[in-house]
């Protein structure tokens, strides 16, 4: 628990600096009216601090369901307290940062006392460490999450420097990254972090990487199919969420989806897991010092689509990178720590689907929901049919999928 009041206290320093640096930040972004959001965002920015150690907290008493649900919960309440407020109800920005704040404090209420009463009902068992210790466990993490943070924005500041405010506009609403893959691959992740140490504790480094390949595999199969469908409907997506005003946006988000299959990598748990949480935080500060002048360049070359592209770039030598390590510290080679050869099995299996729907939702004209919808159905069943039948899908790792291995004999 002391540890959660460390981080919550660094928290608030962090969300007091936003606030007292809200006007230097608005300007930076060339938009001096953004003061105010600055100073309502570092309640969240307070707030969602102690979040970054969750698997910390409720890992070592053996609750992954709760880390899974705080992990969770975390993702979610940027959609349903703030996304969702403004797309369907018409709030402003101002009142959606209002609510996004007090969501985020509420959940770190929460987080409060499920932690106090978790650790308590568990006999009060806590580990007494030195504070020494607590620091140089923590701070690393929250490096690493406050870099992560910093890094995913980098584009965007660097493209408000150089861009008009409408060609910024359009960037901004295109470089998003689908939520649901982070949920995912989170929610997967913290169910086999504990496992993950108990055989890192037993010194069975092939059991480590078996076991971190196999979650890998089954997230992919999720998040590959659904990112080549965003990519194939990237225009009517982006329509359906900012309107067609920003349709200029689509080829951002097209290109900001191509993030999801490194995003599968849960390297956070594989570092916390590994106990080298200080490589974690190295790869994020190297990631930010390297996104500037890739982003910038591929600004100079192609405009705003070229800083979405070095986003893309610094993101997977990052991943690489982190991966390096990961398997040099379980003295395995790199191709078993990320099955790529299943992800591109499922990948190649997928895209006749993915222009199936497509060309056919073109030929029928059917509209921007209508098409939307028609195209995910279509999609969803020659591509489930098209992974299984040509294998790409291991059903021995899907059991709810087994009754339909008759499909495999035929």
């Amino acid at each position: 628990m002391r540890t959660l009041y460390l981080v919550i206290g660094i928290g608030i320093v962090v969300g007091s600096l936003v606030a007292l640096f809200a006007d230097p930040l608005a300007i930076s972004l060339n938009n001096k009216s953004a003061t105010s959001l600055f100073r309502l965002f570092s309640i969240f920015v307070a707030g969602s601090m102690p979040f970054l150690i969750v698997d910390g907290l409720f890992l070592p008493v053996g609750r992954t369901g709760l880390a899974s649900l705080f992990n969770i919960l975390t993702r979610l309440v940027v959609l349903t307290s703030c996304a969702l407020p403004v797309w369907i109800f018409g709030a402003s920005l101002e009142q959606a940062v209002i609510v996004l704040g007090l969501s985020q404090i509420s959940l770190t209420v929460f987080l409060i006392l499920t932690s106090a009463w978790t650790y308590r009902s568990s006999g009060g068992n806590e580990n007494i460490v030195r504070i020494k210790e607590q620091v140089k466990y923590a701070l690393p993490i929250i490096g690493a999450g406050v870099f992560g943070a910093l890094f995913i924005q980098l584009d965007k500041l660097v493209v408000s420097l150089m861009a008009t405010p409408e060609i910024f506009a359009v960037y901004s609403n295109g470089a998003l990254e689908n939520p649901l893959v982070q949920i995912v691959t989170v929610a997967s992740s913290v169910v086999i972090a504990a496992e993950l140490v108990q055989v890192r504790d037993a010194g069975d480094h092939a059991g480590f990487v078996t076991l971190w390949s196999r979650a890998i595999r089954k997230i992919g199969t999720l998040v590959i199919p659904m990112s080549c469908f965003l990519f194939a409907f990237s225009y009517e997506a982006v329509v359906l969420l900012f309107s067609s005003k920003y349709s200029d946006s689509s080829p951002i988000f097209a290109v900001y989806v191509m993030l999801a299959p490194i995003r599968i990598v849960s390297f956070g748990t594989l570092f916390m897991a590994l106990n080298k949480n200080r490589y974690y935080l190295l790869g994020h500060i190297i990631a930010c010092v390297a996104n500037v002048p890739v982003v910038l360049l591929g600004y100079f070359l192609l405009g705003p689509l070229g800083a979405a592209i070095g986003v893309v770039i610094v993101s997977y030598v990052l991943a690489a990178g982190l991966l390096r390590i990961g398997a040099r510290e379980l003295k395995t080679e790199l191709k078993q720590m990320f099955p790529w050869r299943s992800l591109l099995n499922i990948l190649v299996s997928v895209i006749p689907a993915t222009l199936i729907s497509r060309l056919l939702v073109n030929w029928l004209d059917l509209g921007m929901v209508l098409g939307l919808i028609a195209g995910g159905v279509l999609f969803t069943i020659i591509g489930g049919v098209s992974m299984i039948a040509s294998k790409a899908v291991d059903l021995g790792e899907w059991p709810i999928l087994g009754r339909i291995s008759i499909l495999q004999r035929r």
